[in-house]
């Protein structure tokens, strides 16, 4: 059995979402090539991460039911966007970021691929009158199965 995750973020086109945010430029935000990297000198260490949008999880068991994860690489950019787009006004929602998932079969007797759409909202959640944290956000998430 596997998970397959794919993302989309304005096109994908994660070069303009840093450039156009208040919020990632001061920390250094670049992306080269599949790659982005936040931080560096003055502020600290830098994290870089991979710019992916698709993901293929295995998953060595069978069941009819169970829990999964958003992987790394996917949540990542989703992240990425809520920090690049939400206003820092406490209690404003972010545009949705929206995943799909694709559950696979590894059996060979009528198996059909199951598909999700996981959607995912952030609300700024900044504390009031406070210098930090710069961002601090509440994540709602919403899952449908697509037929």
């Amino acid at each position: 059995m596997s998970q397959r995750w794919e993302k989309r973020i304005r096109g994908n086109d994660v070069a303009s979402l840093i450039q156009s945010s208040n919020l990632l430029q001061p920390y250094g935000a670049t992306q080269n090539g599949n790659m982005t990297t936040l931080g560096g000198a003055p502020q600290g260490r830098s994290f870089t991460f991979p710019t992916s949008f698709k993901t293929t999880v295995p998953m060595s068991f069978l069941t009819r039911e169970g829990e999964t994860f958003i992987p790394y690489d996917v949540w990542s950019q989703a992240a990425l966007f809520f920090m690049a787009t939400l206003s820092n006004n406490r209690g404003d929602r972010s545009e949705p970021v929206v995943m799909t998932a694709t559950v696979k079969w590894n059996i060979p007797a009528g198996s059909k691929d199951a598909r999700f759409r996981v959607t995912a909202v952030a609300t700024n959640d900044a504390p009031i009158n406070a210098t930090t944290p710069t961002f601090l956000a509440a994540i709602d998430f919403k899952v449908e199965k697509v037929e």
